[in-house]
């Protein structure tokens, strides 16, 4: 439910029921929501993917609507890019288009990140009333100043990653198309940390659950395979408990928690595992 002025709180708006959307909080500790599948605008009694992203401002304690289509079954325009590749072109509005199980972050100047999640590719169809016409995307948008911008990727569906050499920056490579990963931006505000979720690895028919971490360099624009396998479903190497170890990775899994400590170690908890700690230093 949309009242008043798109962009603004109102306290009739409401976001609506869904599953596999995500939250951030920002610095004021407003709330950030993001897509899933759920209800749209439409008053229908089924439900579809949504390209929503909400604000909740925590002050106010009311909902405001900040970006995407409140009929998302049949208006699913400007979602992507035409020309050169997956960049913005042109000052057009473009959005991520309606997706479920992404990979979600906001950083310490409050630009919201998103990564992959299971949706359609630019030249798919429209979101239907089944949301069965779906598969794992591999694009990076940021959004700040009230505008969503693609920043890494493209909007194909199913691409396979480009591992690279590890430990190394290169503008060719990629995770890949994947869902369920978990997401962190660096509180140094250079980078994004990404790991796991469920996609193809280096196994170009087979999809599972992956067991690999990326960093991407804000400024570059340009990923990095830091740790973990190229394989799907890999079992993880525990080594000692608190001692750390370059063979030491956690096994493949989907919707861990992830965050980064003060001494700038990321952390690692669960899930579909179980529920070990690792850290990353």
């Amino acid at each position: 439910v949309i009242t008043g002025s798109n962009g603004l709180p109102h306290a009739g708006n409401i976001p609506g029921a869904r599953s596999g959307g995500e939250c951030v909080v920002d610095n004021s500790d407003n709330v950030w929501l993001y897509g899933g599948e759920g209800f749209d605008a439409t008053a229908s009694t089924s439900t579809t993917g949504l390209d929503h992203l909400w604000l909740y401002d925590a002050a106010l304690g009311q909902w405001a609507f900040k970006a995407g289509h409140s009929d998302c079954r049949t208006d699913q325009s400007d979602c992507y890019p035409i020309t050169d590749g997956f960049k913005r072109t042109s000052e057009d509005y473009l959005q991520p288009g309606a997706r479920s199980n992404f990979s979600l972050a906001i950083d310490s100047a409050n630009r919201i990140w998103l990564y992959g999640g299971r949706g359609f590719r630019a030249t798919g169809p429209l979101y239907n009333v089944t949301f069965n016409d779906v598969d794992t995307l591999s694009d990076l948008w940021v959004f700040t100043n009230d505008m969503w911008n693609p920043v890494s990727g493209n909007s194909s569906i199913t691409m396979l990653p480009t591992y690279g050499n590890q430990g190394v920056f290169d503008s060719a490579n990629a995770p890949g198309g994947r869902n369920s990963a978990s997401l962190i931006a660096s509180h140094d505000g250079a980078g994004l940390f990404l790991f796991g979720g469920n996609g193809f690895g280096s196994h170009p028919s087979n999809t599972g659950r992956l067991s690999d971490l990326w960093y991407y360099e804000i400024s570059s624009g340009d990923w990095m395979h830091k740790s973990g396998t190229k394989d799907i479903e890999s079992t993880g190497v525990y080594g000692t408990k608190g001692i750390a170890s370059n063979s030491n990775f956690p096994g493949g899994r989907e919707n861990a928690s992830i965050w980064e400590s003060n001494d700038g170690q990321i952390i690692l908890f669960g899930k579909n595992i179980p529920p070990f700690i690792f850290a990353f230093q």
